[in-house]
């Protein structure tokens, strides 16, 4: 058992949740730009 693997995955967890929020985030505020887009056409 060493604590430098634990430390290390506890990293890669919090970057690739970080990464998943921003992209999440992203993503929606891609689709509400969208929707406005639509709505200025109509």
């Amino acid at each position: 058992m060493t604590t430098v693997p634990d430390s290390v995955s506890l990293l890669d967890l919090s970057r690739l949740w970080i990464q998943k929020a921003l992209e999440e985030i992203a993503a929606e505020s891609q689709q509400a730009e969208e929707e406005i887009e639509l709505e200025e056409e109509e």
